[in-house]
């Protein structure tokens, strides 16, 4: 707890003075409060002497007076002080949302592989709400309890200590059973957190999956296993609710068991004639004993709350610490012009570093030659595109770029030269003309005129009312051919001189395929071309292909040669295409 608390003031070390400022209105105002029963009890004495001979009408109005502008001027600190350091708690806010957004930006993507996105998503939006709803909710509530129930406690022992001293035993048994429930009901609120972002996580899988859940009739499962995870976070809700409803029923006894004690024993003191004893302390006595239980149930009710802005804090934070990729050593070295000549040398690599997926693979590509990766389904090509990338880091070996390692240059450096279709498609929101320059500098209208023709989106694109400048969003009817389309115009007038193709032309139709490929046979013309292909039909071209088997090379040479051999390739090659069928 203390750790998370240094880690929560670091950030918050910017609005020290805020901060201080706001504790230093937060004790006036709970003394202003705690010092408006004392002149409440001189009102009621004040009257009481009047009951047996005249009511001094100045002492009255006086205290009166007093009482009132205390009370007035607490609520008016009060307010000021919850206005700063509600302020200070949204500041926080957004200074740990942009953090976050830098963090995603330097995350490994292995972190994604294990870690469902719904979960991610669900520390970023749900868990860092809860956090700085409990910051300007409960923070500025939970200093005045302190100072309210510390200032009640002196102003009540000095006015009787043995009455003082019940009060504190009385209140002290049922605080001590409070904490112990607090502390059992933390591990239910953490249980929530996490079935929360599992749910979330099952219902993302589920959206994004929707037409295949029910092409397969698949709703009847999908249910059950909602149902089950909803059913497990109805239980652990309900088990941290009544924990929390448990304390805030025992602190309602304590104020009422608090204030029948009084009643009781300050009568029989009055009664008997006991000290200074009188009806206005007992009056006080009844208010601080109201202000402390009140004070004690708002600290439950703090705390209650503080438990699932705890789990959450530690599940922002657990993101924030995870480990990053590695320091890019070479930030400001730029490459001042590519060839593009690329060399894999020994390369090793292993999603789970213990689990080797890549092991020895070696291989060199020169500049201008297009090299196409094939191999079954799980042999490793686009893992090996994600290592060119430096999307993963190697555990073994080196890739070099015109001789040089790609881990001297920065990522930034490395994809500028580097141009990609990616085999999962992906259109953001915005218009189509946003989508196809996309973070690519000094794009100019004739070259995006020319890229229209060459990947032809050309038909599309006068289809579309306003052209290029129609707004797309997820929910647009866009084919996956077309978002297809998108990627690859993208890729085109990005015009790196190293070109990567992992099934650039899987999402669409034959013809409008052969269309595409000859385009991307112009594109590749000069440029270093890696292409993943399934259909082998679309790589009879290439200058060599490497057969990929178990995260190895298998076969190497050009389309005929690797038929010659009657290995592999040509195994792959006969299965897609009948006797009949080759071209």
């Amino acid at each position: 707890m203390k750790e998370l608390l240094r880690k929560i003031y670091v950030r918050a070390s910017e609005y020290k003075g805020k901060l201080v400022l706001s504790l230093v209105l937060a004790v006036l105002g709970s003394l202003l409060t705690a010092l408006c029963p004392q002149f409440t009890r001189l009102l009621v004495d004040a009257v009481s002497e009047g009951v047996a001979g005249t009511v001094n009408w100045n002492k009255v109005i006086m205290y009166t007076l007093l009482a009132s502008g205390v009370l007035l001027s607490g609520c008016a600190v009060s307010y000021i002080q919850n206005f700063m350091l509600s302020n200070v708690s949204q500041y926080m806010g957004r200074k740990l949302r942009d953090e976050i957004s830098r963090k995603i930006d330097r995350i490994p993507l292995s972190y994604f592989d294990t870690h469902p996105l719904g979960d991610v998503l669900s520390r970023i939006t749900s868990d860092l709400n809860v956090m700085i709803t409990a910051m300007t909710n409960n923070l500025s509530a939970f200093i005045s309890t302190v100072i309210s129930v510390a200032s009640s406690l002196v102003l009540m022992f000095m006015m009787d200590v043995p009455m003082a001293a019940a009060i504190v035993i009385w209140t002290g048994t049922f605080i001590a059973a409070a904490k112990m429930l607090a502390g059992r009901s933390r591990k239910y609120f953490a249980e929530v957190q996490a079935l929360t972002g599992e749910l979330n996580s099952q219902a993302e899988e589920v959206f994004n999956g929707l037409l295949v859940v029910k092409a397969f009739n698949g709703e009847r499962e999908v249910k059950k296993v909602f149902s089950e995870s909803s059913r497990s976070l109805y239980r652990a809700s309900v088990r941290a609710q009544i924990l929390t409803g448990l304390m805030n029923q025992i602190m309602n006894v304590n104020s009422l068991g608090s204030q029948l004690l009084i009643v009781l024993a300050c009568s029989y003191l009055i009664i008997s004639g006991y000290g200074n004893m009188s009806l206005g302390i007992m009056l006080a006595f009844m208010s601080y004993a109201r202000l402390l239980a009140g004070s004690l149930l708002n600290a439950s009710q703090t705390v209650s709350m503080f438990q699932p802005a705890i789990v959450s804090a530690q599940r922002i934070f657990e993101l924030l610490e995870h480990e990053e990729m590695t320091e890019d050593v070479s930030r400001d070295y730029e490459l001042p012009a590519v060839k593009g000549d690329v060399e894999f040398s020994g390369v090793k690599f292993g999603y789970v570093p213990e689990r080797i997926v890549i092991d020895g693979f070696s291989a060199e590509v020169k500049a201008g030659q297009k090299a196409a990766i094939v191999g079954p389904t799980g042999a490793g090509k686009s893992t090996v595109i994600n290592l060119l990338m430096r999307f993963y880091e190697l555990n073994g070996g080196q890739i070099l770029l015109d001789g040089i390692p790609i881990d001297r240059l920065s990522r930034k450096e490395l994809h500028r030269h580097i141009g990609i279709v990616p085999q999962e498609v992906w259109t953001f929101s915005g218009t189509i003309r946003d989508n196809i320059v996309y973070s690519t500098e000094n794009a100019t209208e004739e070259r995006l005129e020319e890229v229209l023709d060459e990947s032809g989106l050309r038909y599309f694109i006068d289809a579309m009312p306003d052209g290029l400048n129609t707004v797309i969003t997820e929910t647009s009817s866009l084919s996956s051919g077309q978002k297809q389309l998108i990627t690859i115009a993208r890729a085109m007038i990005k015009n790196a001189p190293v070109l990567i193709l992992d099934e650039a032309t899987s999402s669409v139709d034959t013809l409008t395929e052969k269309v595409i490929q000859a385009s991307l046979d112009k594109l590749m013309k000069g440029r270093t071309s890696f292409v993943i292909a399934h259909r082998l039909s679309t790589i009879k071209n290439a200058d060599v292909i490497f057969v990929m088997k178990d995260g190895n090379i298998a076969e190497t040479g050009t389309h005929e040669s690797l038929l010659r051999q009657n290995g592999i390739y040509a195994d792959l090659y006969n299965s897609q295409f009948a006797d009949g069928e080759k071209e």
